[in-house]
């Protein structure tokens, strides 16, 4: 059985040196492992720009997209850079726990990790596990 995208990225983002290609090179030759590594170097992205030197973040509204995505926009107010993303609900999970795990502060609520991110993060990362060990 395949690892799913969204199991890799998790674990991409949340647990980088356990995932890296390296230790995991036949996960990372499938056509998940392309998407799970572009998807997280977004996610990376993402966290970067929001806990940066560039903030506050301002304006955040996560808004519905395509079935199973949303979207997430968000203004930059010291560049006055205005952001937006569309990512699959699960990323916007990951996201919100990788926030909480950088230190974010004074986040918007729209960026704060609820009890279902954090189960769901939890759910892909013994995914994760499963499939690793």
């Amino acid at each position: 059985m395949s690892l799913r995208a969204d199991a890799l990225t998790a674990a991409l983002v949340l647990r980088r040196p356990e995932a890296s290609r390296n230790r995991n090179f036949a996960l990372h030759a499938t056509q998940e492992g392309a998407e799970a590594r572009r998807r997280a170097s977004r996610l990376r992205g993402l966290v970067r720009q929001i806990t940066g030197s560039f903030g506050p973040t301002r304006e955040v509204s996560v808004l519905g997209g395509e079935p199973g995505e949303v979207r997430l926009r968000f203004v930059l107010a010291r560049i006055a850079l205005v952001r937006e993303a569309r990512l699959p609900v699960s990323d916007l999970s990951v996201l919100r726990v990788a926030l909480g795990r950088a230190g974010a502060r004074l986040l918007p609520a729209a960026l704060m990790a609820r009890d279902e991110d954090r189960t769901l993060v939890d759910t892909l990362l013994a995914e994760f596990d499963a499939h690793h060990h």
